[in-house]
């Protein structure tokens, strides 16, 4: 453990940090820059929230450097605005008793897993948990089968490819939950809309979901 922090403290030292949009040292993305990006466009699904604009060359690169560079600090810039919409959502819950929220990150394939190493929906919605002490994450009641990746694939190509992927494994714990669903970029749709139905099939109360970027 000690050996892993020492090696994180060099590597700060070598190569610090940089903001993804405008390269200013010191942090990974900063709040000028997030106050510059694009709001993300009207969803017609109004369970379905989302922070930016895909369109956005900035949102984007911010994406990419999460997903694959492994930014990892990006999420505590992100997971604050994204508690926000949070508590928008549960303010207009009037009928709400204390009820938890439960934080489904998207399961990944586990061949992105081992080609990536790193899940950046999972490390974000670990990092809202801070928020709230009502909120909780599961990563084991929902499965995902294994499909080809959705990059590159045309819109009827991502309906069809997303259809039956995901599996429940433990339906108990979703009975009568309050889910949020977290992922990183609403294309098609086709992801949420297909892990949302196993949910409510599974006896979900309620499933919405939020994401980066639309």
């Amino acid at each position: 453990m000690f050996i892993k922090s020492l090696f994180f403290h060099i590597t700060s030292i070598l190569f610090p940090e940089t903001c993804v949009v405008c390269k200013k040292e010191g942090i990974s993305l900063c709040d000028s820059c997030l106050q510059t990006l694009t709001p993300a466009p009207f969803l017609k699904d109004l369970w379905m929230h989302s922070l930016f604009s895909y369109q956005d060359k900035n949102v984007r690169n911010i994406i990419h450097a999460l997903k694959f560079k492994h930014t990892q600090s990006v999420v505590h810039s992100i997971a604050p605005l994204m508690y926000d919409v949070l508590e928008d959502i549960e303010g207009q819950n009037l009928y709400l008793n204390n009820e938890k929220l439960i934080l489904l990150p998207v399961p990944r394939m586990r061949t992105h897993m081992h080609a990536r190493g790193f899940d950046a929906v999972l490390h974000l919605s670990k990092a809202l948990l801070k928020y709230n002490s009502g909120y909780k994450t599961d990563t084991a009641s929902v499965a995902r089968i294994n499909t080809k990746a959705q990059v590159g694939l045309s819109r009827s190509e991502r309906l069809t490819n997303m259809k039956n992927a995901f599996k429940v494994i433990n339906s108990a714990s979703l009975y009568h939950q309050r889910i949020c669903i977290i992922d990183d970029v609403i294309t098609t749709g086709s992801t949420l809309r297909e892990l949302r139905k196993v949910c409510l099939e599974a006896g979900a109360k309620e499933v919405f979901a939020i994401t980066i970027a639309h």
